[in-house]
C-alpha cells in the first residue's frame, strides 16, 4: 500500500491533470497531450520500485506546474485561449513529459540485475527530467506575473495547499469546465473535491432534418409510453443519428405529454463511474456528499415521471469501472417512473439492466430515399441526380456523412467535392456562383449600414482572404492592428456580413468573400500581423516535429487553419512582401505539414519554384529540394526531378551531416516505389553518414524505420526486423514517442511475415499504449496498428474477430486511406466466409475507384491489391477460370520484388490445384515457385501454405507417402501459428490419404478434428463437404459390412470404426456435431 503522501501526491495530480484535460476541450494545443502524458505517468508511477522516491517527486513538481497551467487559463477572457509564448512553453512541458514517461516505462520492463547496472543512467536521465520540470516552472512563473495578479510563490506551496487552492479555483471559476469554454457539452463536476455547483444545463433543440428513421422513432415512443418501466438503449456505429433519435423523441408532444422532467445528458466527458454520478448530481441538482448514487435514486423516487436521456453512455462504460456503472445504472433504473434511454456506439448493452423488449436494433444506414431527401434539404435539389448518387455513394449512407458531404457540395458543387473528397477539410471555392447585380446590390446595402465601423470593415477585408475564418484565439492573440475587435465581430454578425460557425469561428461565406477581396482587399498592416501569428503557430509544430515528437492539438489547430495558411502564405510569396524569407520558409513548413497529414492533393510546393533560383546558396533551397523530392506521388517520375536530384546531390555535397542525412532519407522515400533496391541504399548511406556526424538518435531512428519497413515490403523481413528493433532502441533513448511506436508497428509487421503472430500482437499492445499516452488513440498512426492486428487475425482465419474489427475501423477511421482499406478487407473476409457475391462485387470496385482517383496517392498496390480480391471472388464462384488465371499471373508479374504482399497472394492461389486453374504439371511449377519464393523471403506462413499445395499435388498423383509428409510438416506449422482454417485442409488431406489406404478409423478421426476448425473459421461450405465425405464412407462401409454380413457391434465393424465408442448400437449421424467433438 502507497504511503499517505505518495498517494496525496498522486490523487492531486489526478485532479489536476483532469482538469487540464476539461480545459483543453476548449481546443488548446498540447493540454490534452500534457493530460494524457501526465495519467500515463501516474499509472507506471504506482507499480514501479526502483527510485520510487524520486519519481513521485517527479510527480509533485508536475502537479505545481499544471497547477499554475490551471491558474494562468482562469483568468483569460473569453475563448481566446494561451498566448503562443505560453503555449510554446506548455510544448516544451509536454515535451519533457514525454521523457519522463520513456523513462519510468523502460525501468518496467528491466529485470532486477539490469537494472542493477542501469541505476546511474536512469537516475541522470531522472535528474535532467526534474531540471526541465524546473525550468518550466520558472517560465510559468513569469507568465504568471506577466498575465495575472497571482503571486509566484503561490505555486510554490506545498501540495496539498495547491491541491485545496485548485477546488477553490474551480468553484470560483465554473466556466474552466462547462460547456461554453469546451466541447464537452457538460459539466464535469470532480467529485472527491468536496464542491459541488449545479449546472441546469438546456435540452438540445429539436433536428429540423430528421429522415429515414421513422420506424425508429416510433419504436421508441411506443416503449416509452406504454405501462412497464422504459429501459431503451440505442446502438449503432458512430454517425449513425443516434443522437438524433434520442433529440427527435425527447421533443414527440407524447413524451412531453407524459414526462414532466425531461433531462438530456452527454456524458462523453466522464471518465469514470464517479464523473458519471457527480454529473447526474449535477443535472439533477442533488447536493454533493456520501453515498451520493443512493442520494440520486432516493431523488428520483420523489419527483413525477421522470425520462433520463444519458447520451454517449459507451464513455463512461467503457472504462475500468464498467462494474460500478453498471451497478449505478440499475440503482436509477430500480425507480419504476424513471425512464432510461441510453445511445451508445457498438451493439453491447450495458449488463444490469432489464432492458424493454423487443430491443431496439442497431441503427443501420439511412436507404437511398432517405439519404437523398437529407441530401436536398441541405444542398437544395439544383445539382445533376447522376453526380449526387456519386457522392452519396461515397458516404455509404451513414447520415453524418451525408450532412457533411451535402454541406460542401451547397457551396462547391459536386464536381468539385468528388475532385477533392480525399481532404479533410475542403476549400470552399468562389467560382461557380451567381455574382450578379443583385448579390452586389445586398452587399452594398450592408456595407453602408449605420452599424457598420471602419473596425468592423477591417476585419472583413481580413476574413475575405480567410477560407477558414478566424477562431477566438485569432482574434485575441494575432495582435491584429484591428481596435476592439470583438466589438468588430459582433457588427459583422449582426449585419449578416459573417456568420459564427459550429466550430465558434468567425466566417464569411465565399460569394462575399469574392466581392469584398475585390471592393475592399486587407491592408498590409492587417497581413502582416496575421502572418507573424501564423509564423508562430507554424513554427511550433515544426519545432516538436523535428524532435519527432507529436502532439493532437497543435496537429488540429494548423489543421482549422490549414486553408488560411496556405491563402496568407501564397499572397505574401506572389506579393514581395517584406518579411518574404521568413513566410517562404512558413509555405515550406506547410507544405510537410500537408504531407504529414494526408493532404498531398493540397500542396504548393510546384507554385515555390519562381521564388528559388535567388536562394540557391541559402539553406531554405535544401529544405524546399528535400520536401520536393520527399514527398512525390508514388511512382511519379520524370526529367524535371531527376534534374533536382543532381541538383541537390551538387548542393548537399558540401553540407553537413545532418543535411545530408535528411538528403539521402529523402532520396530513399523517392526511390521506394520506383526502385527498391535503390532506396535501400539511400538510407544506408543516411544512416552511414549519421554514424559520423552529429545526427540525432531520433532522426536516426526515422530513418532506420524507412528501411526496416521496405525491408520488409521487398520480402526481407528478418533483416527489416533487425532494423526495426535498432530504430525502437535508439527512440526510446530520445524519448521519442511517436518514432519509437512507428518502430515497433515496423517490427509487429516483419513478426507478422515471419509466422510469429505472438509477438506481431504483443508489439502491437505495446505501440498502442505509447500512442495512448501521448493523447494519440483517435489518430491515423493508431488507426493503422488496428488495421494490423486485424491482418494478424485475418492470417489465423479468425474471419469473425477480424471483420468486426475492421468494421469499427469504417466507423472510426480518421484518413480514408485506412477506412478504405479496412472496407476492402471486409470484402476480403466475406468471400471466405460466403457473402453474398453482388455486394461483395460492388464494394471492392467502389474501393477501387477511390484508389484510383483520390486516393491514387497511396500507389499502385491497392489497386492491384482490390483486382486480386475480384479474382479471389471470382474463383469463389467458380467461373471463368482461364481469365483469373491469366490476371494472376500478370498480377503476380507486376508485383514482383515490389510487394510481397501482393506477390504471396498470386502465387498461393496459382499453386492450389482444387482452384482448377492449370493443369497438374503447370500447377506443380507455380507451387515450387512459391515455396521458394516463401522461403527467400523467409515468410513461414506462405512457406507452410506453399508445402499445403505441394502435398494436394502429390496426392492427386498418388504419391500418397510424400502428400502425408508434406501435410504433416504443414500441419504442424499451422498450428503453431494458429491457422485454423489451413490446418483444416492439412488434416481433410491426410485423411484422404488413410482413406486410400483403407484406414479408415484414422480417415475419420482427422475429419473429425478438422471440423471444429472450419467452425472456428465459419466455412460452411468446408463442413459440408466434410459432412458428404464422412456420410459416403461410412454408406461405403455400411454396404461393404453388409455384403460380409458383419454385424454392427461385431468386432470388425469397431476395427472400421462404425462402432459407438464403448460399444454403442451403431451409427449415429454424421451431421449430429457430437460425431465431431475434439
Amino acid at each position: 500500500m502507497a504511503p499517505p503522501r505518495q498517494h496525496s501526491i498522486i490523487e492531486y495530480t489526478t485532479l489536476a491533470a483532469s482538469t487540464a484535460r476539461e480545459i483543453a476541450n476548449a481546443g488548446v494545443p498540447f493540454l490534452g497531450s500534457v493530460a494524457s502524458l501526465t495519467l500515463a505517468i501516474l499509472k507506471a508511477v504506482e507499480t514501479v520500485r526502483a527510485n520510487k522516491e524520486q519519481c513521485i517527486q517527479l510527480v509533485d513538481e508536475i502537479h505545481t506546474v499544471l497547477c499554475a497551467i490551471i491558474g494562468i487559463y482562469s483568468i483569460y477572457p473569453g475563448d481566446g485561449g494561451f498566448s503562443p509564448s505560453i503555449l510554446r512553453d506548455i510544448g516544451g512541458f509536454m515535451e519533457t513529459l514525454q521523457k519522463i514517461y520513456s523513462v519510468v516505462k523502460s525501468q518496467q520492463a528491466m529485470g532486477r540485475i539490469k537494472q542493477l547496472f542501469k541505476q546511474p543512467d536512469i537516475k541522470l536521465r531522472l535528474e535532467s527530467c526534474k531540471a526541465e520540470i524546473e525550468q518550466s516552472l520558472e517560465k510559468f512563473q513569469i507568465q504568471a506575473g506577466i498575465h495575472t495578479a497571482i503571486e509566484t510563490s503561490r505555486v510554490q506551496r506545498d501540495a496539498k495547499q495547491q491541491h485545496e487552492e485548485l477546488i477553490a479555483l474551480i468553484a470560483a471559476n465554473p466556466d474552466l469546465t462547462n460547456s461554453e469554454r469546451s466541447s464537452s457539452g457538460t459539466r464535469t463536476t470532480i467529485s472527491h473535491s468536496g464542491q459541488s455547483t449545479v449546472s441546469l444545463a438546456l435540452l438540445p433543440a429539436r433536428p429540423q432534418i430528421f429522415h429515414g428513421r421513422e420506424s425508429e422513432l416510433q419504436d421508441v415512443i411506443d416503449i416509452l409510453t406504454q405501462d412497464t418501466p422504459a429501459r431503451i438503449a440505442i446502438l449503432g456505429p458512430g454517425g449513425m443519428g443516434k443522437t438524433a433519435l434520442a433529440t427527435a423523441a425527447l421533443h414527440h408532444p407524447d413524451i412531453i405529454t407524459k414526462y414532466t422532467e425531461r433531462h438530456f445528458i452527454s456524458c462523453h466527458a466522464t471518465a469514470t463511474c464517479i464523473d458519471l454520478i457527480s454529473l447526474l448530481a449535477d443535472h439533477l441538482g442533488v447536493e454533493h456528499g456520501a453515498y451520493l448514487a443512493k442520494r440520486i435514486a432516493r431523488f428520483l423516487e420523489y419527483t413525477p415521471p421522470t425520462l433520463l436521456i444519458l447520451d454517449n453512455f459507451e464513455t463512461p462504460w467503457e472504462t475500468e469501472t464498467r462494474p460500478e456503472v453498471e451497478e449505478f445504472l440499475s440503482t436509477v433504473t430500480a425507480v419504476a417512473h424513471v425512464a432510461l434511454v441510453i445511445t451508445m456506439r457498438g451493439a453491447e448493452r450495458p449488463a444490469k439492466v432489464k432492458w424493454t423488449r423487443p430491443f431496439l436494433l442497431p441503427l443501420r444506414p439511412l436507404q437511398d430515399g432517405a439519404a437523398l431527401r437529407t441530401f436536398f434539404d441541405i444542398a437544395d435539389d439544383c445539382h445533376d441526380e447522376g453526380l449526387v448518387t456519386q457522392v452519396l455513394q461515397l458516404t455509404g449512407n451513414l447520415p453524418l456523412a451525408v450532412s457533411l458531404m451535402a454541406s460542401i457540395v451547397s457551396h462547391e458543387g459536386c464536381v468539385k467535392t468528388l475532385s477533392r473528397w480525399n481532404t479533410e477539410k475542403t476549400r470552399l471555392l468562389s467560382d461557380g456562383y451567381d455574382k450578379g447585380s443583385s448579390l452586389e446590390i445586398s452587399l452594398t446595402l450592408s456595407l453602408t449600414s449605420s452599424r457598420m465601423t471602419p473596425e468592423a470593415q477591417n476585419l472583413l477585408s481580413l476574413l475575405s482572404i480567410l477560407p477558414d475564418g478566424l477562431g477566438q484565439a485569432e482574434l485575441l492573440h494575432s495582435k491584429l492592428p484591428v481596435s476592439n475587435i470583438l466589438a468588430a465581430k459582433s457588427t459583422l454578425v449582426q449585419t449578416s456580413l459573417a456568420y459564427v460557425d459550429t466550430g465558434k469561428r468567425l466566417t464569411v461565406l465565399p460569394p462575399i468573400r469574392e466581392y469584398i477581396r475585390g471592393v475592399h482587399p486587407p491592408s498590409p498592416a492587417v497581413k502582416s500581423a496575421l502572418r507573424r501569428h501564423y509564423h508562430e503557430i507554424i513554427d511550433m509544430w515544426h519545432t516538436l516535429e523535428a524532435k519527432y515528437v507529436s502532439d493532437r492539438d497543435s496537429v488540429t489547430r494548423i489543421s482549422e487553419n490549414f486553408n488560411n495558411l496556405q491563402a496568407i502564405m501564397s499572397d505574401a510569396l506572389s506579393a514581395g512582401c517584406q518579411d518574404f524569407r521568413q513566410s517562404l520558409h512558413s509555405a515550406l513548413k506547410l507544405d510537410q505539414f500537408a504531407v504529414f497529414t494526408d493532404r498531398v492533393g493540397q500542396r504548393l510546393i510546384c507554385s515555390f519554384d519562381p521564388y528559388l533560383p535567388e536562394w540557391g546558396t541559402d539553406s531554405v533551397y535544401g529544405v524546399y529540394l528535400v520536401l520536393k523530392i520527399a514527398n512525390v506521388s508514388p511512382g511519379e517520375d520524370n526529367p524535371e526531378l531527376q534534374a533536382d536530384i543532381t541538383r541537390g546531390n551538387s548542393y548537399f555535397e558540401h553540407a553537413s551531416p545532418s543535411q545530408k542525412v535528411n538528403w539521402y532519407n529523402a532520396l530513399g522515400r523517392y526511390y521506394s516505389w520506383l526502385d527498391p533496391t535503390a532506396a535501400v541504399h539511400w538510407y544506408r548511406q543516411a544512416i552511414s553518414e549519421g554514424s559520423a556526424g552529429e545526427t540525432s538518435s531520433a532522426v536516426a531512428a526515422d530513418v532506420l524505420c524507412r528501411l526496416g519497413d521496405i525491408l520488409n515490403d521487398t520480402g526481407k523481413h528478418a533483416a527489416g526486423k533487425i532494423c526495426a528493433e535498432e530504430a525502437r532502441k535508439r527512440a526510446e533513448d530520445f524519448g521519442a514517442m511517436v518514432t519509437e511506436a512507428s518502430a515497433i508497428q515496423i517490427e509487429a509487421r516483419c513478426c507478422l511475415a515471419l509466422g510469429d503472430f505472438r509477438y506481431a500482437a504483443r508489439d502491437l499492445d505495446q505501440a498502442k499504449e505509447l500512442l495512448i499516452a501521448c493523447g494519440l488513440q483517435q489518430s491515423s498512426r493508431h488507426t493503422k496498428l488496428e488495421l494490423i492486428q486485424a491482418e494478424v487475425l485475418l492470417l489465423k482465419t479468425e474471419y469473425a474477430e477480424a471483420r468486426q474489427l475492421n468494421v469499427r475501423m469504417v466507423e472510426t477511421a480518421e484518413g480514408w486511406i485506412e477506412a478504405v482499406t479496412a472496407r476492402v478487407n471486409i470484402a476480403l473476409i466475406d468471400i471466405q466466409i460466403g457473402g453474398e457475391a453482388g455486394p461483395i462485387r460492388e464494394e471492392i470496385e467502389r474501393c477501387r475507384a477511390l484508389f484510383q482517383g483520390p486516393l491514387a496517392f497511396v500507389g499502385p498496390g491497392c489497386i492491384m491489391m482490390c483486382d486480386a480480391t475480384l479474382v479471389d471472388l471470382q474463383l469463389r464462384e467458380g467461373n471463368m477460370q482461364k481469365e483469373a488465371k491469366d490476371k494472376l499471373e500478370k498480377y503476380f508479374v507486376g508485383s514482383r520484388r515490389n510487394d510481397a504482399e501482393v506477390e504471396i497472394f498470386c502465387l498461393q492461389r496459382l499453386a492450389d490445384i482444387s482452384l482448377g486453374l492449370n493443369k497438374l504439371e503447370p500447377t506443380m511449377g507455380w507451387a515450387v515457385i512459391f515455396l521458394a519464393s516463401a522461403l527467400a523471403r523467409q515468410n513461414r506462413l506462405a512457406s507452410m501454405e506453399a508445402l499445403r499445395c505441394l502435398g494436394a499435388i502429390f496426392l492427386v498423383q498418388e504419391e500418397n507417402d510424400t502428400a502425408l509428409s508434406l501435410f504433416e510438416v504443414a500441419r504442424a506449422g499451422f498450428f503453431a501459428m494458429g491457422v485454423y482454417r489451413s490446418h483444416g485442409h492439412c488434416l481433410r488431406g491426410m485423411a484422404e490419404v488413410h482413406q486410400k489406404r483403407g484406414d479408415f478409423t484414422k480417415a475419420r478421426a482427422y475429419l473429425m478434428e478438422a471440423r471444429p476448425l472450419y467452425e472456428r473459421c465459419q466455412q460452411r461450405r468446408e463442413i459440408e463437404r466434410l459432412d458428404a465425405n464422412v456420410r459416403d464412407m461410412e454408406e461405403a462401409l455400411m454396404a461393404t459390412l453388409a455384403q460380409l454380413q458383419v454385424p454392427i457391434g461385431d468386432p470388425g465393424a469397431e476395427e472400421a470404426g462404425l462402432n459407438e465408442r464403448g460399444g454403442g448400437t451403431g451409427i449415429r449421424s454424421p451431421s449430429a456435431h457430437a460425431q465431431f467433438q475434439l
